[in-house]
């Protein structure tokens, strides 16, 4: 039982590893597709895009997302 409410929690991930990520540039096809609605100025409920190192960071429903590398 969590007794503390979910906005009292923060995100955080490692700056490397987010490094790593925003220099991914294979994505699977749903995630393509997502990626050019919001470049486009279109809104999803699911999906939103952050800027991190000049390049674009993709999250789903609030989760980090992570690209098809093997390496990640």
């Amino acid at each position: 039982m969590i007794l503390l409410p979910e906005n009292l929690f923060i995100n955080l991930i490692d700056i490397d590893l987010q490094q790593q990520i925003a220099k991914v540039n294979s994505m699977d096809k749903d995630t393509e597709t997502a990626l050019l609605l919001l470049l486009n100025r279109h809104t999803t409920d699911d999906w939103t895009l952050e800027k991190f190192d000049d390049r674009n960071i993709l999250f789903y429903q609030g989760w980090n997302y992570i690209p098809l590398d093997k390496e990640l």
